[in-house]
């Protein structure tokens, strides 16, 4: 049934529940509906988990030159990632250290952030530089005044953070990732168009991962991604179940491969040749590789049923201005755009409604759904030892 947690710590028929996702696959079932619809799981959720893992909040080409810098609001926390004039990427919060306003918004380039309510001002580092009238305080002092920092890490040409200061290292863990991705050379890929912004009003999880399996595209791309043969039903993992990430390859309709029209890859091996690699870097960093382009969701979690997303395509960097592909890329963008509005959003928006419903209860999950039960048994143990320890 569809209860409601009145408490963060789970009464024993809600661990039960959550056990039925952690069965062998064949046996195994869908997370609960209240593990979509509840806040009091989401804040543990976002307390063992998100504020504990690393997440992406964007690529080195959104930052490319010094004193470029965008902002994102990230579990409710609002962020700068800059790079400093001393060339390295930063996380800062965009939370003056005077009285709390937002100093930047949007993206842009800059030499300083000046806090629009009493210009207290901040170099590109996080160093507070002027605040002007503060010498007649006692309790200030400028050098304890820097606005914070979260850890950084790039992987891949991604730009991850991390709330937690003693979190390990994220690149060791994706060691083996990185094999399988060597040939996409995804570090030196650029923005082929601007990207397609969207705020979605249902839990994060029903994107990632639930919607990053092959198995929807019978029903919610019937006609489009299926029709054409970009993308069909069928599942080759590329790596067993290892708690970091999931990865698979989605072939092409056999004897009916999508045309190239942008440039392949240079060296690409003819395995990868074959379809789309998705991949999913446990917990939402989200993304696509085809021949010839690279498409990445970027996941933000705000609250129980709020998310920000925003989805992009990489290409070789030599086709971003190139007036050859113009059009190509300007289409690229368009059919991405229709997917998620038209499709993907529609059916998520609708099952979000579904998991509210008193008579509904755990689904069970098909083999076709291994990439959703890999995570429900990362996600589960996480939030439970968690829980458990603060008993």
């Amino acid at each position: 049934m569809n209860r409601t947690l009145t408490s963060p710590v789970l009464d024993d028929q809600r661990r039960a529940d959550l056990a039925l996702a952690q069965r062998p696959l064949e046996d195994a079932r869908g997370l609960p509906p209240w593990a979509y619809n509840d806040p009091a799981f989401y804040a543990a959720e976002e307390k063992y988990v998100l504020r504990r893992e690393w997440l992406s909040v964007g690529r080195i080409d959104d930052v490319p030159e010094s004193g470029d810098f965008f902002t994102v609001s990230l579990l409710g926390e609002p962020l700068i990632i800059a790079r400093g004039d001393d060339g390295e990427i930063r996380a800062l919060s965009a939370v003056c250290r005077h009285r709390a306003m937002v100093v930047a918004s949007g993206r842009g380039r800059t030499e300083r952030f000046v806090c629009p309510y009493h210009a207290w001002t901040y170099d590109t580092t996080g160093r507070l530089t002027a605040a002007p009238m503060m010498n007649g305080s006692s309790a200030f002092d400028k050098k304890r005044c820097a606005l914070p920092q979260l850890r950084t890490e790039i992987w891949q040409g991604f730009i991850f953070v991390n709330f937690d200061p003693e979190a390990e290292p994220l690149a060791p863990r994706l060691k083996e990732l990185d094999e399988i991705l060597a040939p996409y050379r995804l570090a030196e890929l650029e923005s082929g168009a601007p990207p397609l912004d969207y705020e979605q009003h249902f839990n994060w999880k029903l994107l990632a991962p639930d919607n990053w399996e092959n198995y929807h595209v019978l029903g919610v791309h019937a006609k489009s991604l299926l029709a054409t043969g970009m993308f069909t039903p069928n599942t080759e993992y590329l790596a067993k179940p290892n708690g970091a990430f999931t990865a698979w390859m989605n072939p092409f309709k056999e004897g009916n491969p999508p045309p190239v029209t942008l440039k392949e890859f240079p060296g690409l091996p003819p395995e990868l040749k074959r379809g789309w690699v998705g991949v999913h870097v446990y917990p939402c960093h989200l993304f696509l590789a085809s021949p010839e382009d690279s498409t990445y969701y970027r996941v933000l979690p705000q609250s129980v049923d709020n998310f920000q997303l925003e989805v992009r395509f990489s290409v070789l960097p030599e086709l971003v201005d190139d007036p050859a592909f113009k059009d190509t890329l300007a289409n690229r963008r368009a059919m991405l755009d229709f997917v998620h509005v038209q499709e993907d959003a529609p059916a998520l928006e609708a099952t979000a409604r579904g998991l509210r419903s008193s008579l509904f209860e755990q689904g069970c999950l098909s083999p076709e759904e291994r990439p959703l039960w890999e995570f429900y048994n990362y996600l589960v143990p996480k939030v439970l030892e968690g829980l458990d320890n603060e008993r």
